[in-house]
């Protein structure tokens, strides 16, 4: 099983507009920002809501996403003690998760949260392994939507 290339590097932060200005300085352009209401599902079956707001770099992958802090829920900040924000999570789009993350767990991976959209469906899903941090999967089919958002002038 090949995960294929990341589509995004993630990071989580108490600071989203100064984290925003700081990516910026360096060139990066933003989408709009986007404030849903996380639907988190941990493996115990337990179904948590938690607002958040993210906004991507627009032009093609890996994209940098940024994501506020959403108390009680898994999007915490990563700091390395001598440079600050650390990568929370990288993404990569699969067609299909339940048997990716089944391939995944028989690896040592670890399911952490699994997003849900309002249906209960799946949309994503939150992986961790102790010797590689945090990964999501994010289905394809909803690629060509976050690409025309994360592209979009903010």
């Amino acid at each position: 099983m090949s995960l294929g290339p990341v589509g995004h590097i993630a990071f989580v932060t108490d600071d989203f507009e100064g984290t925003l200005a700081a990516f910026e300085a360096a060139g990066v352009r933003w989408s709009s920002v986007t404030r849903p209401v996380a639907r988190l599902q941990t493996p115990d079956g337990r179904v948590g809501e938690h607002p958040v707001s993210y906004a991507a770099a627009a032009g093609g992958e890996p994209r940098i996403k940024v994501v506020s802090v959403a108390s009680g829920s898994i999007f915490v900040p990563v700091v390395a003690p001598s440079c600050g924000p650390a990568v929370h999570h990288l993404s990569y789009w699969v067609a299909e998760i339940e048997g990716v993350t089944a391939a995944l767990v028989g690896a040592g991976w670890v399911v952490e949260a699994t997003g849900l959209d309002p249906d209960g469906s799946v949309r994503y899903r939150y992986l961790v392994h102790p010797l590689a941090g945090r990964i999501e999967l994010g289905l394809e089919a909803n690629r060509a939507e976050f690409d025309a958002w994360a592209d979009a002038p903010g």
